[in-house]
C-alpha cells in the first residue's frame, strides 16, 4: 500500500502484484484477512491527504476487479466500517464504496 500510496503510475504494476496473489492465495479469506489489515490504519487519517486518495482508488479498483468470496468479505467489512460511530472511519467506508461502484461503471461499458 506504499508504493500505491505515493503515485497513481504504481498503480498498474502493483494490481498485477496483488492479483497474482490472489490467484497463489489458498483461499479468499487468508488474502482478505491479510488484505484489511493492511487497510485499516487508512480509516484513521482525519484529514483528506492526495495519498489517502489514492489508496481509496487503487483499492477501489482492485475491489472492482475480483468477483469471487474476496468481494464479499470486503463488502462486508465496508458495510461494518460504514456503520461505525468515528465519522472519518464512515467517509473513508464510502468513499472506497463509491471507488467501487465507478470502476465497475467504467468497465461494464
Amino acid at each position: 500500500m506504499d508504493e500505491a500510496r505515493s503515485s497513481y503510475a504504481t498503480h498498474n504494476r502493483k494490481l498485477r502484484e496483488l492479483s497474482l496473489l490472489r490467484s497463489k492465495s489458498p483461499s479468499p479469506s487468508h488474502l482478505f484477512s491479510a488484505f484489511s489489515k493492511t487497510l485499516t490504519p487508512l480509516f484513521d487519517f482525519h484529514r483528506r491527504l492526495a495519498s489517502a486518495d489514492r489508496v481509496v482508488s487503487f483499492v477501489s479498483t482492485f475491489a472492482s476487479a475480483v468477483d469471487d468470496e474476496f468481494l464479499d468479505h470486503f463488502l462486508k467489512f465496508l458495510l461494518a466500517a460504514a456503520a461505525a460511530s468515528n465519522k472519518t472511519t464512515r467517509y473513508r467506508a464510502w468513499q472506497i464504496d463509491y471507488g467501487c461502484l465507478v470502476q465497475a461503471a467504467r468497465g461494464s461499458y
